[in-house]
């Protein structure tokens, strides 16, 4: 049974207003392996505009629903049905533009089962398909992010292809699959003509399907989740891999940047959140607290009570939120008898931090075993839905999660302690 409310140290979570469209439209199938809701992404604008306010972007079957400042009725309903030439497909991800490249507008990109992926000006409602014929790949968009403050966007599919697309593009040229690089190599193919894809990234080993893509914050990196267990930190500039590393089991499914990019996390079907270091390019802790696969990861910008402890959550198959509260000093050391043993994970990446500075090499972060790893354990394990969860997102004032039934619920949080 969900609960209503769930507590941590600074007090009760209390679910503020849920967010439902309806019942399962009928006639419609849904495979089993594809959520109803895929995600939620979020916006705040302030700039005395139109589009100043809080933006949720989430999905229910063909329909995406558009909310401004958590409002219980959505401002727009953009549905995709057999009308619109769109067959069976469903919306499979999407990604509202962080920056605000247009003075005021608002440009979602929704990518779909089918490969095609649509952008839409919420503003004016203007929109444009790529990929509308699979000409540059026939499977399913599984994971889509705008290049911050650029008009491209990168656009990860099902067969493993990750392409670097332009909104300024209108031809679009059959793909030609180059050679794959050497076996941890990777090279980004440009495209000699002004047509889309912009770029073809490639990988020297197959990735199975590009589940996530996340940027750092300083825009310098992006992060790229696989269904093969591999995760890969790629220098956008220097076009080279930073490092790359191996899930414990499985495919991963999610990742995210901490505020300040020092750190990376990562889940999947391992059942475990995993913490990397980014400057060390080494493996911090392995979060322990979900009973299956986890689906969706994020930090709370909003906590954390100095600069070397973030919170950040996860939820997951088996419907719970967990928080994770992460610094030195939370972390549960590996019985190992040697000296490392009594570092603690952080002390010892600082250690080999000189030699690191010293190589462009990339680095591969093999699997290790429990016993080599410190673990972390969660402040909170809460049941919030009776179907898996999907999405998890953070705000100033709650925290909002979404689960494949196509409920999103907004939590509030507890009111901050005023000192005496």
């Amino acid at each position: 049974m969900a609960e209503l409310l769930f507590t941590a140290a600074e007090g009760d979570y209390r679910l503020r207003r849920e967010l439902h469209p309806g019942r399962d439209e009928p006639g419609v199938i849904v495979p089993a392996s594809h959520p109803h809701v895929i995600g939620v992404c979020m916006k705040h604008c302030a700039s005395g505009t139109d589009t100043d306010g809080f933006h949720l972007i989430y999905n229910h079957h063909r329909d995406v629903f558009w909310h401004r400042d958590l409002a219980a009725k959505p401002l727009d309903v953009i549905s995709f049905s057999k009308s619109f030439s769109y067959d069976q497909a469903l919306p499979t991800c999407h990604d509202l533009n962080p920056m605000k490249r247009p003075h005021n507008s608002l440009e979602l990109l929704i990518g779909f089962s089918s490969g095609e992926v649509v952008f839409r000006e919420l503003i004016s409602r203007r929109s444009t398909r790529t990929n509308t014929e699979g000409r540059l790949s026939k499977s399913a968009v599984t994971a889509i992010r705008w290049m911050p403050g650029e008009d491209q966007y990168l656009c990860g599919f099902a067969d493993g292809t990750l392409l670097a697309m332009c909104l300024d593009r209108v031809v679009e040229s059959a793909l030609v699959i180059p050679k794959r690089p050497a076996p941890g190599a990777f090279q980004i193919v440009h495209s000699k003509e002004a047509t889309n894809p912009a770029a073809q990234w490639l990988f020297g080993a197959d990735t199975g399907a590009i589940h996530a893509i996340a940027f750092s914050p300083d825009c310098t990196c992006v992060a790229v989740a696989c269904a093969s267990g591999m995760l890969y930190v790629v220098d956008v500039r220097a076009e080279r891999i930073v490092f790359s590393a191996s899930s414990y089991f499985g495919a991963l499914y999610c990742a995210t940047w901490s505020p300040d990019g020092d750190y990376i996390i990562t889940g999947g079907q391992d059942d475990l959140v995993t913490i990397w270091s980014f400057h060390e390019h080494d493996i911090v802790a392995r979060a322990q607290g979900h009973s299956s696969w986890v689906t969706a990861v994020a930090f709370d910008p909003h906590r954390g009570t100095d600069e070397h402890c973030y919170r950040f959550g996860s939820v997951g198959q088996d419907a719970r939120l967990c928080l994770w509260d992460f610094s030195a000093a939370s972390l549960r050391q590996p019985r190992r008898n040697s000296m490392a043993a009594h570092l603690s994970p952080l002390a010892a990446l600082r250690k080999k931090k000189k030699k690191l500075k010293d190589t462009q090499e990339s680095i591969h972060i093999s699997a290790r075993p429990r016993s080599e790893v410190a673990s972390l354990e969660p402040v909170v394990s809460a049941r919030l839905h009776d179907e898996p969860l999907s999405a998890i997102a953070f705000r100033d004032d709650a925290v909002i999660t979404a689960c494949v039934q196509g409920i999103v619920r907004v939590w509030g949080r507890p009111p901050i302690a005023t000192p005496v």
